[in-house]
């Protein structure tokens, strides 16, 4: 008979970018425990004596009057729990981009150039995805090239923020590799039709 856990424990952990990693953050991310309580953790790596690599999940700290002081303390069972389940987030951090989903560019409409955009925004993409279809990804042309934004809207407090956007850095680059190959062998047709 298997034992339930004793806590419903949810990780949501992300990769460090390679300069992080370089510099012993593996990971990082939040814990919640019980739907109840969520706190930040990370994962950091170090070589031991021997040579072998190994990780540990931390917890939130703060320096006080020089002085590292903890400020949550899981006790030794929630801390296996959580580790056990900080693992299980960051293995399947790293596998779910093995194996991307199909994107099907619909269509791509070219938008009439604005000179009052200092970016301009050359056409508007649609795609599907995992049989949700995507519209409003721009296209624009910047100061280095082609580049694309997912739909966004405009916050005063916040800016710029995407409306739907791929949980990994390569789930976001599949999107706009194929809209841009798109649009670019639209443009390439057009042209050998002339």
């Amino acid at each position: 008979m298997e034992m339930k856990e004793r806590w419903q424990i949810e990780a949501d952990i992300y990769l460090a970018e390679k300069q992080e990693q370089e510099n012993g953050v593996w990971a990082y991310g939040k814990v919640t425990v019980d739907q109840l309580l969520t706190f930040q953790v990370r994962v950091l790596t170090c070589t031991k004596e021997n040579g072998e690599k190994t990780s540990f999940v931390t917890y939130p700290r703060r320096q006080r009057n020089g002085k590292w002081e903890d400020l949550v303390r899981p006790d030794k069972e929630l801390r296996e729990a959580v580790t056990k389940a900080v693992h299980q987030a960051i293995q399947n951090e790293i596998t779910k981009d093995l194996h991307l989903p199909e994107v099907t560019v619909l269509r791509v409409t070219k938008l009439p150039v604005r000179k009052d955009q200092t970016v301009p925004i050359l056409a508007v993409a649609t795609v599907e995805i995992l049989g949700i279809t995507v519209s409003g990804i721009t296209i624009k042309q910047g100061r280095d090239g082609l580049f694309c934004n997912m739909p966004q809207y405009y916050s005063e407090k916040k800016g710029y923020r995407d409306v739907v956007h791929g949980t990994t850095k390569r789930m976001q680059e599949a999107v706009f590799e194929k809209v841009l190959a798109t649009y670019e062998m639209a443009g390439k047709e057009k042209e050998n039709a002339k």
